[in-house]
């Protein structure tokens, strides 16, 4: 019978943390990190751990998580998601606790789910429990966030994600295209508009998804940004 005593699951960092571009970083020689798995063990039928309760800070690529947290692991051993125990810092941009963290393969932050509604670099972003959540660019700038209200962006009218209703439930099949994308510059990237404007010569109505470039100029050839 196993007992949470000395139970460690092995977190595998592989290539992805080479890839992440902050000063200060975890090497690839001690990014190896070790989770202290010591509470609220459960397992998988094979034996192996599937979620736990750490008690210290560990390391997940560039990103620490705080003691008190609790983790889902994958069967191969990686962090799938991170319940934070205590306020942290992601990426240079701080998240309090009780935000959740999800991570694709290796130590690839995907997304996170903020326990509340919370203004971060500026903007209101909508605390959320399931679904698609916010983004950051690996220099800790918004990448992708649900706003919690209407907000006027570098000029653009971008609509809240409690606007489906009045935006007509046909906008549903978007997806995270309603989300406010933003450049790793911190300026706007892709929005739904929440009303009809007119930007730089072109008119546009309420739920269209618009493009700029970093510089802020309408892009009419972008490419749709979204990801699930």
């Amino acid at each position: 019978m196993k007992t949470p005593v000395a139970i460690a699951c092995l977190i595998c960092c592989g290539a992805a943390l080479a890839q992440t571009p902050l000063a200060g970083a975890q090497t690839a020689e001690n990014a190896m990190q070790v989770a202290p798995c010591t509470r609220h063990l459960k397992y998988y039928q094979d034996g192996k751990p599937s979620s736990c309760q750490v008690s210290q800070a560990f390391w997940v690529g560039a990103i620490q998580i705080p003691s008190g947290s609790d983790i889902a692991l994958r069967p191969n051993g990686e962090v799938g998601s991170a319940w934070l125990g205590k306020d942290a810092t992601v990426y240079g941009q701080a998240l309090p606790a009780g935000t959740v963290l999800h991570f694709g393969e290796g130590v690839r932050l995907r997304h996170f789910w903020l326990p509340k509604d919370m203004v971060l670099q500026g903007h209101l972003v909508r605390g959320q429990d399931d679904g698609a959540g916010a983004r950051l660019h690996p220099n800790g700038k918004l990448l992708a966030v649900w706003l919690a209200q209407d907000e006027v962006i570098d000029g653009v009218p971008c609509t809240s994600s409690g606007n489906v209703l009045r935006m007509g439930l046909g906008v549903i099949r978007l997806g995270t295209q309603r989300m406010a994308w933003f450049h790793d510059n911190g300026h706007l990237q892709q929005a739904m508009l929440s009303q009809d404007v007119s930007l730089q010569g072109h008119s546009f109505k309420k739920g269209e998804v618009i493009s700029l470039g970093p510089d802020g100029k309408v892009d009419l050839n972008a490419k749709k940004l979204y990801e699930w």
